[in-house]
């Protein structure tokens, strides 16, 4: 794959594409956020921040392929990677929270083909001052916490967009860093002696608990 930057996988990552393998129509893992936007949108102006934060975000750019022998999954992040994003207006339906609702329902379900991305996002608008942005994800790349981060971003962005100073914003943290991390901190003492400690819990007899 030309363009691309490949790396293994996290621990917790490796869990996560396992349960999925194990289920592979069901979106286990999919979260979906719909963050409500109040006040006059220029459209093109968020298209263009959104473009700024897929540029700079590496974890939206990266997909999930295995090696030829299909035992060994790695992730790529993709250098020349373009969404482009849905704009649709519900605004003239009869009742634009019913209809944004069903699409939401519709869409939440999809199923990722991560090979070539894990995310589904659009904006919608739904009155004359009124959008939303649907943003779902996939849990391998990002969590609860990192979603805020990624709506702050987008939200500066498309504030320096509209101020004409694009040339100030900054590109997130690199993902490929925390795997570096994570990599040298597997061969620390303190994660050695977590390791051991549960090991040895593993071999202690239990009994299972009884909930019914």
């Amino acid at each position: 794959m030309s363009g691309t930057t490949r790396s293994s996988l996290s621990q917790s990552q490796q869990l996560i594409l396992a349960g999925q393998q194990l289920q592979p129509n069901d979106p286990l893992y999919n979260m979906v956020v719909v963050f409500e936007i109040e006040g006059c949108l220029d459209t093109d102006c968020f298209n263009d921040a959104f473009n700024i934060l897929v540029k700079n975000c590496d974890a939206l750019r990266t997909v999930f392929t295995h090696s030829e022998n299909k035992t060994s999954p790695h992730q790529s992040v993709l250098e020349n990677f373009v969404y482009p994003l849905p704009i649709l207006d519900f605004s003239n339906t009869n009742n634009s929270t019913a209809k944004l609702q069903s699409w939401i329902d519709d869409h939440k379900q999809i199923k990722f083909n991560l090979e070539q991305c894990s995310f589904d996002s659009a904006l919608i608008k739904l009155a004359e001052e009124k959008y939303c942005w649907y943003f779902n994800q996939h849990h391998l790349l990002t969590d609860a916490w990192s979603t805020g981060v990624i709506f702050q971003y987008l939200q500066s962005c498309y504030g320096l967009i509209k101020n004409q100073q694009t040339d100030v914003i900054q590109p997130l943290p690199s993902y490929n860093s925390y795997l570096s991390w994570e990599t040298q901190r597997q061969g620390s003492k303190p994660f050695l002696r977590a390791e051991k400690y549960w090991q040895e819990q593993q071999s202690i007899p239990f009994t299972a608990s009884s909930f019914y």
